[in-house]
């Protein structure tokens, strides 16, 4: 098996069919089911199932659809690293969660590539559970994160300070409250983010596991939360200045006692960073001694 081989396999799943993707990959249609039936041969299970429609993954090649895409990504970046040139060049793949601590490494993020028009960034939005995934197979060079990264991980602490909240309809119960306490969250339906769940400071703030909070949903981009709350599936539970400004039928209401998130940027201590990773975090680092601590408006 070869990286060849696995760029036509998921140049064939993309395309839907084997007679798109040889037109695609400008090879004849018996070289490329010839190719895919060895590769099946190769691991010993089938991977695609042919009917008059097309093709469809069977579950074993779902497995090796996503796995050789990573492979595919893993390549094309260490290609560009190592084929460099005298010029700083690149891309910097960074997973980010939500989080408006966000806007400071945008400042680093564009005054970067200005004095280095040669680099770009690849930025994911991925919540911590996507997000790690991502950074331990070397799929991104970096991740922002909203609580302390574990211990095999460097990381800059952004110094944010980012106060949690509800969101909820101008229509809302709760609307008329100026602060939320933590009786006011039992019972109440809830959305939120899957992250959270597991900080042990909200535990702490809540007085009992987050995990016995009634949760209507979760999702990863907070936009997505915002029409199940009109519809009456619960406030969200977040933290202000994601989204800002809210739109006018919304209302942000902080926690009281109030409880604020971090924000992390994150790396593998483990893995060497390209040199365009290496120098951006050089000048982030510098850039947020310099800023200080960051509280959204």
């Amino acid at each position: 098996m070869d990286l060849k081989v696995m760029r036509y396999f998921v140049s064939t799943v993309k395309a839907g069919s084997i007679t798109r993707a040889a037109a695609t990959l400008y090879v004849t249609q018996p070289t490329l089911t010839r190719q895919i039936h060895e590769l099946e041969e190769e691991l010993g299970h089938p991977l695609l199932e042919r009917s008059r429609q097309g093709i469809s993954l069977t579950p074993r090649g779902l497995i090796f659809y996503q796995r050789a895409s990573e492979l595919l990504e893993m390549a094309t970046r260490l290609k560009d690293e190592i084929r460099g040139s005298d010029e700083l060049a690149g891309t910097i793949t960074m997973a980010v969660a939500e989080t408006p601590a966000m806007s400071i490494l945008a400042l680093s993020m564009s005054g970067f590539i200005r004095e280095h028009p040669f680099v770009s960034f690849d930025v994911i939005s991925a919540s911590r559970d996507l997000a790690l995934p991502r950074l331990n197979a070397g799929l991104c060079d970096l991740a922002l994160l909203i609580l302390p990264p574990d211990p095999s991980m460097d990381f800059i602490d952004l110094r944010a300070a980012c106060p949690w909240g509800l969101i909820v309809p101008r229509t809302h119960p709760l609307a008329v409250k100026t602060q939320i306490t933590a009786a006011d969250l039992r019972g109440l339906p809830l959305l939120m983010s899957k992250g959270p769940l597991s900080s042990g400071d909200l535990d702490a703030w809540l007085g009992f596991p987050a995990t016995q909070l009634r949760i209507g949903a979760t999702f990863n981009l907070l936009n997505n939360s915002l029409p199940m709350a009109r519809a009456g599936m619960g406030a969200v539970l977040t933290f202000a200045g994601i989204v800002d400004p809210l739109p006018d039928d919304l209302l942000f209401i902080p926690l009281h006692p109030r409880i604020n998130s971090g924000a992390y940027l994150a790396w593998k201590k483990a893995r060497p960073l390209s040199d365009a990773a290496r120098l951006f975090l050089e000048r982030a680092r510098e850039e947020i001694r310099a800023r200080g601590a960051f509280v959204p408006s």
